[in-house]
């Protein structure tokens, strides 16, 4: 979402701002069924009154995408069916009473960075989105800038210039920041060598995926393992 990879998971809540970048992602050959709840709104449609103060708040706010804490999973979720299943008057005083619960009993953090701004054309959303897409289906091979580049019928300075200013990090750090991601998944869920994980990941080198899985997670892969195991 915007510049942050993450794992997500069952029962999450975020708020997304309008036009902000995101995708969720299953892993390659997960077949279960999957499926959210979305309600989508025009920003205008609240007027400019003191009462409302609130509301326009949280939707500035929400430009950087909001991730609700887990405490307050069940009463948001359940404001949000109530929402879905009302219609009209009912529908939108139901809306106003979940957001205003959001701006003020919620919890929540931002999930793009602090410095992170967004070029709100639909353009951009669709490369960033093919970019994605690319990266989720050959991260485990070696990949080049410029076959990524002729992926989206860009040169590649045009297209390093391009995603560096959308996602404000250069091409390889995002991909790399995705594949510790990857690997960080392997590390917790199987017993696999270090060796074998880095090269599921797409790293060839196995000095360069510990230098770049402790600058992302903040510790070695060895570490990372036996502190979960721990808990």
């Amino acid at each position: 979402m915007g510049n942050n990879i993450s794992d997500f998971k069952p029962g999450d809540l975020v708020m997304l701002g309008a036009n902000l970048p995101h995708c969720w992602k299953n892993l390659q050959g997960y077949h279960a069924g999957a499926s959210s709840i979305v309600i989508q709104w025009r920003g205008d449609i609240f007027p400019d009154i003191p009462a409302f103060a609130g509301i326009q708040k949280l939707q500035q706010q929400a430009q950087r995408g909001l991730y609700l804490a887990p405490k307050h999973r069940t009463a948001v979720s359940e404001q949000m069916k109530a929402v879905v299943s009302s219609e009209n008057l009912t529908q939108y005083l139901r809306f106003v009473e979940l957001l205003d619960f959001i701006a003020e009993q919620v919890t929540y953090t931002p999930i793009a960075g602090a410095s992170y701004t967004y070029d709100f054309s639909s353009r951009t959303t669709s490369r960033i989105e093919q970019v994605q897409t690319y990266v989720k289906e050959h991260f485990a091979r070696k990949i080049k800038l410029s076959e990524v580049a002729d992926h989206l019928n860009m040169s590649e300075q045009s297209f390093s210039r391009f995603f560096s200013k959308a996602m404000q990090r250069p091409f390889f750090v995002f991909l790399n920041e995705y594949r510790v991601n990857m690997a960080s998944r392997l590390i917790l869920e199987t017993d696999f060598q270090m060796a074998q994980i880095a090269y599921q990941c797409g790293y060839e080198s196995l000095p360069f995926f510990y230098k770049q899985f402790k600058k992302f997670k903040g510790y070695s892969p060895l570490e990372f393992r036996k502190m979960y195991q721990k808990i």
